[in-house]
């Protein structure tokens, strides 16, 4: 489409969910805002595309669906910010020692199959790319068969973390920018193989592993001996800092 009418590649995104960020696959998308409307349906081959949405949308059962009908070019869920995000898989491998997460740019839009956390910011990256959150995910979370089904309300809104400083958000981002940099050096694997415990390139391991020394000092400076150690942690300031909000909202 673009080949043959250049002008239109401004109603091109990216689209990505779980399964592409970690298996590498390219999907997109036809993104029309109500203002760019008139403007997309000059093109043949987005008349067409539009017209098989509405076809559907009218055959459906569900009532929501069949007034979406009437907008037929634009999702039924906007989900799309126009802003780089963090993006987080709905699901992910029980299998993995970490949450395989990333930066996606501005002009990606993120399936349902995955969450995004707009404006993310690289220590935002450390502390969920960290062991420590993985440990809190597997505790909390629900589960897909035997697979990890993340959740924004129970895992992320919920996951405790201490107040930090300036200096402490710069530290984060240099060990999260090492971690990024290390998956630049093996861009022939994909990231489901790259964080495969059995796969997982050693200088990739090594960074994580001082990730993972860097976000546990935020809880305690003593290194942990086990994980039931950190879930007694991270459990502890979950307590007080509920504890702290309902007396706030009794305030």
């Amino acid at each position: 489409m673009i080949a043959t009418n250049p002008e239109l590649g401004k109603f091109i995104k990216k689209f990505i969910g779980a399964e592409e960020f970690l298996r590498g696959t390219q999907r997109w998308t036809i993104w029309i805002t109500n203002d760019k409307a008139d403007e997309a349906m000059q093109s043949q081959f987005i008349r067409e595309r539009v017209q098989k949405v509405a076809d559907i949308r009218a055959k459906s059962k569900r009532t929501a669906t069949k007034k979406l009908k009437k907008f037929p070019y634009r999702f039924g869920e906007i989900r799309y910010t126009g802003e780089k995000s963090i993006l987080v898989p709905e699901v992910s491998s029980e299998n993995r020692e970490y949450m395989t997460i990333g930066f996606v740019d501005n002009d990606t839009v993120i399936s349902n199959r995955a969450f995004s956390i707009n404006k993310g910011e690289l220590w935002l990256f450390a502390i969920i790319s960290s062991r420590l959150h993985m440990i809190w995910t597997k505790a909390v979370t629900g589960r897909l068969k035997t697979d990890i089904n993340y959740s924004s309300t129970i895992v992320y809104n919920n996951f405790p973390i201490p107040q930090l400083t300036d200096v402490q958000k710069k530290n984060l981002a240099l060990k999260a920018q090492d971690v990024l940099f290390k998956r630049e050096n093996h861009t022939e694997m994909t990231l489901a193989v790259m964080y495969d415990p059995d796969k997982m390139p050693e200088d990739l391991r090594k960074a994580h592993h001082e990730l993972d020394l860097t976000v546990d000092r935020l809880y305690r400076y003593k290194p942990y001996e086990n994980n039931e150690e950190r879930l007694s942690d991270l459990f502890a300031l979950y307590e007080k800092m509920t504890a702290h909000k309902k007396e706030k909202s009794n305030a």
